[in-house]
């Protein structure tokens, strides 16, 4: 399984709308402007993605995003 989640190190990602409007909610209290590209950087020992978008780290499953 690790295998195929390191397809995605390296590769732009867009998160699913409903996971991203609820990042976006948050970032918005705090003043921040979001656009909706990762970079996904590593795989976690829970088999979830490590993503970065600007000044912002997430951590999310693989059914959650979307290939760039």
């Amino acid at each position: 399984m690790k295998n195929r989640l390191q397809h995605y190190v390296g590769r732009m990602v867009a998160l699913r709308q409903t996971t991203f409007r609820k990042l976006a909610e948050k970032a918005a209290r705090s003043g921040e402007i979001l656009e909706n590209r990762f970079l996904v950087s590593a795989v976690n020992r829970g088999m979830q993605l490590i993503c970065y978008g600007g000044s912002l780290c997430v951590t999310v499953p693989a059914s959650e995003i979307v290939l760039v």
